[in-house]
């Protein structure tokens, strides 16, 4: 079986939390898209969407490593709770990337009329 590739953005998480406080938010924590830059939207978007991919592959990645590790695991040779740890953080990935997708659709609702001659990247506040 041939393995699976997926062409990445350069750090998609760190370039999303970074972007992210750009949005404005009104009172009760609705994000305003309207208001908010039409290439940030995209940038958002496409970050959310590379993610969401990684999340996805490297979950499968994850379940196939902890299927064929059944052996060890019944033999203690690997701790039950390496695989209690496993099924957390995949529990947290899998939420985030359900949250991300929400974003993604957002964003390219927002977007989808948006058609600028070039593309403009938002570059990232420094911390």
């Amino acid at each position: 079986m041939a393995a699976q590739t997926l062409t990445l953005p350069s750090r998609p998480l760190r370039s999303l939390l970074l972007l992210l406080p750009l949005l404005t938010a009104q009172q009760g924590s609705k994000l305003i898209y309207g208001e908010a830059n039409p290439d940030l939207l995209v940038q958002l978007a496409e970050d959310a969407e590379a993610i969401i991919g990684t999340v996805q592959l490297g979950s499968s990645a994850i379940g196939q490593l902890m299927a064929h590790a059944a052996p060890e695991i019944e033999d203690r040779t690997v701790c039950s709770d390496t695989v209690e740890a496993l099924g957390w953080l995949l529990s947290e990935l899998n939420d985030a990337a359900a949250t991300l997708m929400v974003l993604m659709t957002e964003c390219r609702q927002s977007t989808m009329d948006y058609a600028p001659p070039e593309r403009v990247a938002v570059i990232a506040p420094k911390f």
